[in-house]
């Protein structure tokens, strides 16, 4: 029974509408790498996860807090930056798909704010 699912699996990572599917499981092993410590790899495959497909709220979310995680390690370094970088990007896409989430507003503001990103800021916060 467990290898027919297996089979079936398979079949549908081959098969057309699979990219989704992936992206999750890519997601799934990058919240594993997360919980192991391995922030970086974990990163990266969060960032796999959304070239598959990036209208899944969690990837957005947790690719920036891997990166918001990846940024604290260093904030001055070019590495640091550029984490802190990803993180106010995965913050902004996660915010266009679930645009009420306060929690994310606030990490948000928070990284334009220990970023010292404030014309950024103020654009993302023009009114429309």
């Amino acid at each position: 029974m467990l290898a027919r699912s297996l089979l079936l699996l398979g079949l549908a990572l081959t098969v057309g509408g699979c990219d989704s599917l992936t992206a999750r499981m890519k997601a799934q092993e990058g919240v594993r790498l997360y919980r192991q410590g391995k922030v970086l790899e974990a990163a990266r495959k969060f960032e796999e996860a959304e070239k598959l497909d990036g209208y899944i709220p969690a990837v957005q979310l947790n690719l920036a807090f891997a990166n918001l995680a990846l940024s604290q390690t260093g904030p001055a370094t070019p590495q640091g930056k550029e984490a802190a970088q990803k993180t106010i990007n995965g913050l902004i896409r996660y915010l266009h798909l679930r645009p009420n989430e306060e929690r994310a507003m606030s990490f948000l503001v928070q990284t334009f704010i220990d970023t010292g990103n404030y014309d950024a800021a103020l654009v993302y916060f023009r009114p429309r």
